[in-house]
């Protein structure tokens, strides 16, 4: 049961997708929580799609703490762009960036971000940050979903399967690096940037967007993207200790 202010109850942690690298994270900080404060907090780990859908159980009160995008937060605190304002949650500490990973297949006709009209795109379960990451590029880009390209509501994990099956042909991923599956593999992938006239125009849109310069994995270079924060966030009525 969430905790309301009594330290011995034990907590419930919301994370990503289960093996996902928001899930291994709050899996390693649930351990810790569970070892220290004295005798220890007991903490267990509950897999989500991703921000979004974390948010909404914390606001149901079946969650205490959570790792979100700082984008889904700030838009849930305030209620803007579209989503009903949340404020069941607080900042308990900022985390790592997180950056948006633009990924096709090596051996497809995808070589520049605009090449992306007229493909199947993976853009993340409806729960997920990467979602809204994926359409607010697509859209900024004159791509709406339905008529330039078809949306792929996939979960991480079945989003790579797809991307190298080839019934995707592109994948969107907002994430400190690239899952480990594609990392291992990375000369099979193309991984795109976003021009920096399109980075300007989304940031000018959606403040929380930085831009950012990442390398690419395999010693690929690198590109231009854009970031958020990830954040550590508890329910309202967590105690302070």
């Amino acid at each position: 049961t969430p905790s309301h202010g009594n330290d011995s109850t034990p907590l419930v942690f919301a994370s990503g997708e289960e093996g996902m690298p928001y899930y291994k994270f709050g899996v390693l900080i649930a351990r810790q929580l569970s070892r220290g404060l004295n005798k220890g907090i007991p903490t267990s780990v509950i897999s989500t799609q991703g921000s979004i859908e974390s948010l909404n159980l914390m606001a149901q009160n079946k969650t205490d703490l959570a790792i979100v995008q700082g984008d889904i937060a700030y838009y849930s605190h305030h209620g803007k762009n579209f989503f009903p304002m949340n404020r069941s949650f607080k900042l308990i500490y900022p985390l790592f960036l997180e950056h948006i990973w633009i990924i096709s297949r090596a051996s497809s006709d995808i070589k520049i971000f605009g090449d992306l009209k007229n493909k199947i795109i993976a853009i993340g379960g409806e729960g997920s940050g990467t979602r809204h990451n994926a359409l607010d590029v697509l859209s900024a880009a004159g791509l709406e979903e339905g008529i330039d390209f078809v949306g792929s509501s996939l979960s991480l994990k079945d989003s790579i399967v797809g991307l190298k099956n080839g019934s995707i042909d592109a994948m969107f991923f907002t994430g400190h690096s690239v899952p480990e599956r594609i990392q291992k593999a990375s000369g099979e992938y193309t991984f795109h940037g976003i021009p920096n006239r399109l980075a300007n125009k989304i940031i000018k849109k959606n403040p929380p967007y930085k831009k950012s310069v990442i390398d690419l994995p395999g010693g690929g270079g690198d590109i231009q993207t854009l970031s958020v924060r990830a954040l550590l966030v508890g329910g309202e009525k967590l105690s302070r200790n």
